[in-house]
This record gives C-alpha cells, structure tokens and sequence, in this order.
C-alpha cells in the first residue's frame, strides 16, 4: 500500500515538473513569454510554478514598456528630424 501511493505522489510531482519543464523550453526557443505553468499552490513545487510565472508576468510587462518607449522615440526622432528640416531650409533661404 505504502509503495503504491509512493508511486502515486512521486506521478503527481513528476509531472508537474515535467511540464513546467516542458514550457521552459518552449518560452526558451520561441520566446513565447505569454504562455503560463498551470497549477500553483502553497507547496515547494506550487512556488516554484508561482514564482516562475511570475518571472514571465515581469518579462511580459517590461518588453510592453519597451515597446511603447521604442513607439515614442521613433515619434520624437519624426518630430526633430522635422525640425531641423524646416530650421534648414530656412538657413538655405536666408543664405540666398
């Protein structure tokens, strides 16, 4: 009896590790930082999923914060290229 639910909980833990394995290596390979380990908890293994999805909620806001910071320095480099454009032309102008 005891063996059998040895077995059982060692399945149990098993493959929860196993898939959290598994999404390691697909968030490693595709950069896929979206995807979460289901089934947290309150035990060392459900920290352990907690932690690492909290690992990818961080990774997923950061890369969202750069992009928006990468949108809003293409739109002032726009903004001073045009700038220095018009202060050009007008030197041009005046040089003329």
């Amino acid at each position: 009896m005891a063996s059998v639910l040895a077995f059982l909980l060692q399945r149990v833990v098993a493959d929860r590790l196993l898939r959290l394995t598994d999404i390691t290596r697909e968030v490693t390979r595709e950069r896929r930082y979206d995807l979460r380990a289901p089934g947290g908890g309150k035990e060392e293994i459900g920290e352990l999923i907690d932690g690492f999805n909290g690992m990818l909620d961080e990774i997923q806001r950061r890369d969202a914060q750069l992009q928006e910071q990468h949108v809003h320095l293409e739109h002032l480099v726009e903004e001073r290229t045009g700038e220095l454009r018009r202060t050009n032309d007008g030197l041009v102008r005046a040089r003329d």
